[in-house]
């Protein structure tokens, strides 16, 4: 049996998941949506902790958020620490 952590909702029309919502593996909460073949890195808060989910892997590698280096503030080193976006 395999885990995921994801809610597969929109589908194409040979039933292929286009979009999945993804849940936190510890607190279970919602992290966001990810195309099915892309890798995304999320932040839960409340786990304070950053998950990175890869396509065709179905555990996400995860990091503490104190275990990030909190250095430089510009978009490009925030997102290999993988802070999400602010918009």
């Amino acid at each position: 049996m395999s885990i995921s952590w994801w809610e597969n909702t929109n589908t194409t029309y040979n039933g292929e998941p286009v979009y999945e919502y993804v849940n936190c593996p510890v607190c279970r909460s919602m992290l966001g949506r990810r195309d099915k073949e892309d890798a995304v890195s999320f932040h839960c808060e409340d786990c304070k902790a950053v998950y990175t989910f890869y396509p065709g892997i179905s555990k996400p590698l995860s990091k503490l958020d104190k275990d990030i280096a909190q250095t430089c503030p510009c978009p490009g080193c925030r997102y290999k620490r993988g802070e999400p976006d602010e918009e």
